[in-house]
């Protein structure tokens, strides 16, 4: 005989319930749901003609930075940026590089590394020419969001000739550092100047008050601390938090990778390029409502990094 067993409303509600439950779970909204819009980043390519030295593998950079390209190509990106040092030294490296780049089906931009200045005294002046860049900082508008590119270099020892008033400030300002025992006060990290802080306060404002979400990217990060940030990374950090606006600071430079989220604001530090013989190392940054989804390539690790309820 077949017997035929009833349900109670309580026993489909509990079977229900995990359902639901489920159904809210990041990974599955994830799944539920498509970005926004999404764009592409990486850094320090760091190519040149030069054999392997302290792990960076400089000629194999060519065949990682193509790799990544047509990767690129292959997704509908809003734009694609990558965050400096797309060579490691002399000029004529840019001659290697930038037509590769230049392949990207979509807008593309630069931020500005030190070594992009690693180039002859004569050629310095040049390099934002040879880049495309009318202005070493600035910002672009995608969807309700402002992303805003910075000049980690903008005061340096190594951007300007030795010997003019630009190079003996910005050593004076080193010194200083150094004599506080700051482990950032390295000749390869620099500052954002004063014009150029005003600049980002304007800029931050304009983009809070149009209600837009802002993500700023620049080749040096400022947190979490190390040899590798900015000269004047508290100021930069305490200008960005002070916006409610601003989810992330995406930067380079410090090639093993770094991520610290303090006071809202998301920091992000990208593995570098150049650092293995064959592994890339590059992301595609998904946009939602409330968060971003890095997709990691290679060594870059994929995460979601979730808005704050502001």
């Amino acid at each position: 005989m077949i017997r035929h067993h009833s349900v109670t409303q309580t026993q489909l509600f509990l079977f229900i319930l995990p359902l639901l439950l489920f159904s809210c779970l990041p990974g599955s909204y994830k799944k539920s749901t498509n970005p926004e819009f999404s764009f592409g980043v990486l850094t320090d390519v760091q190519y040149c003609d030069c054999e392997p030295r302290n792990d960076r593998y400089y000629r194999n950079a060519l065949a990682k930075f193509e790799e990544c390209v047509r990767e690129f190509n292959s997704n509908d990106l809003a734009f694609v940026i990558q965050l400096g040092d797309i060579i490691e030294k002399d000029f004529a490296s840019f001659d290697r590089v930038l037509p590769i780049y230049e392949q990207l089906m979509m807008p593309k931009y630069h931020v500005l590394g030190n070594h992009e200045f690693s180039v002859s005294q004569k050629k310095k002046s040049t390099v934002e020419e040879r880049l495309g860049l009318e202005n070493p900082y600035y910002d672009i508008r995608v969807k309700g969001w402002r992303f805003v590119i910075l000049d980690g270099n903008d005061i340096s020892t190594y951007r300007v000739p030795k010997g003019s008033a630009a190079y003996r400030s910005a050593k004076t300002r080193l010194e200083v550092l150094q004599e506080q025992g700051l482990p950032n006060a390295k000749k390869y990290n620099g500052a954002l100047s004063d014009p150029q802080m005003n600049w980002l306060r304007k800029t931050l404002n304009q983009a809070c008050k149009a209600g837009e979400k802002v993500i700023l990217f620049c080749h040096h990060p400022v947190l979490p601390k190390n040899t590798n940030t900015l000269w004047n990374d508290t100021e930069v950090m305490n200008l960005i938090e002070s916006y409610d606006c601003v989810v992330a600071y995406i930067s380079g430079h410090y090639h093993p990778g770094n991520y610290q989220k303090k006071n809202g604001v998301h920091y992000l530090t990208l593995l570098g390029m150049v650092d293995t013989p064959d592994e890339n190392a590059y992301a595609i940054i998904e946009i939602y409502p409330d968060r971003l989804q890095i997709i990691g390539y290679g060594r870059e690790p994929s995460r979601a990094l979730y808005f704050p309820n502001k």
